[in-house]
């Protein structure tokens, strides 16, 4: 996935949980290029979302 030079779009509830549990938005890319996609939800609406597991 090639996210440099990307920006990420959250959305409110992502951005509270982000900041209850210290996570910064590098974070967030680096687990993003570097993590392993656990389990896929294509039939999510209104877009497709997937459970991604990383380390930071």
């Amino acid at each position: 996935m090639d996210l440099q030079g990307r920006d990420l779009i959250f959305r409110i509830h992502a951005v509270e949980r982000m900041f209850e549990r210290d996570i910064s938005v590098e974070d967030v890319r680096r687990v993003l290029l570097e993590g392993a996609v656990i389990e896929g939800y294509p039939e999510d609406t209104p877009f497709p979302s997937c459970l991604i597991f990383g380390w930071c």
